[in-house]
């Protein structure tokens, strides 16, 4: 019996978080999941959480008017996401594998964890401080740092998950890695605007 049987589903986007090459390893070994919902919780999830960090940033408490749009709008990054995986899995690897494209969509979302905390200590912030010191502890230039921090974190986790749930080698996992980045940056950019995101970087730079 692994940890991983042991472990409530509840905490496995924990272990992933802390130890994603074990944790993906186990996971991969438990009995297969199975219900309508196994490719949507979360996603869903996630889009939900960025959508009431928008409304926490927008009036610094939720209000559903806020929520409901800004996590349907949110729910765009979650679909990004998804066609992105759909894209970089290895359709040669499908029939060697017991994990079902719902399986790995639950599975790669489970590695979201440091995503979940950034956008949990981004809400904490600008719930509880007053504005001026929420923009100044949560400001541009601290925001780029901190996600970039973040995406090498995410991108090791992604790695363990390319790595062991598609059991693909090392050097196959890390294409995996960066095709699925590229194809989800480019869409996000395309999607949500690659001029403001732009100038918003130029200005974070002092350019």
């Amino acid at each position: 019996m692994t940890s991983a049987t042991l472990t409530p589903r509840s905490l496995h986007g924990l272990r992933v978080m802390l130890r994603p090459a074990a944790s993906y390893q186990e996971l991969t070994r438990l009995p297969a999941v199975r219900g309508k919902w196994l490719a949507v919780r979360r996603p869903l999830l996630f889009a939900f959480v960025l959508g009431c960090t928008v409304s926490f940033a927008a009036s610094g408490r939720l209000t559903l008017r806020v929520v409901v749009p800004a996590t349907i709008y949110a729910a765009l990054v979650s679909v990004i996401e998804v066609v992105a995986l759909m894209a970089v899995r290895p359709r040669a690897l499908t029939t060697a594998t017991s994990q079902s494209f719902s399986r790995s969509v639950d599975l790669f979302f489970t590695g979201f964890g440091p995503w979940l905390l950034w956008l949990l200590s981004f809400a904490a912030i600008w719930s509880f401080a007053s504005p001026v010191n929420a923009f100044r502890w949560s400001g541009p230039r601290w925001d780029l740092y901190v996600v970039g921090a973040l995406a090498l974190w995410s991108g090791y986790i992604d790695f363990c998950f390319f790595r062991y749930v598609f059991q693909t080698t090392p050097q196959r996992a890390a294409r995996c890695l960066l095709m699925q980045r590229a194809i989800s940056w480019t869409l996000a950019v395309i999607i949500f605007g690659g001029g403001p995101l732009r100038s918003e970087i130029v200005r974070s730079f002092g350019v």
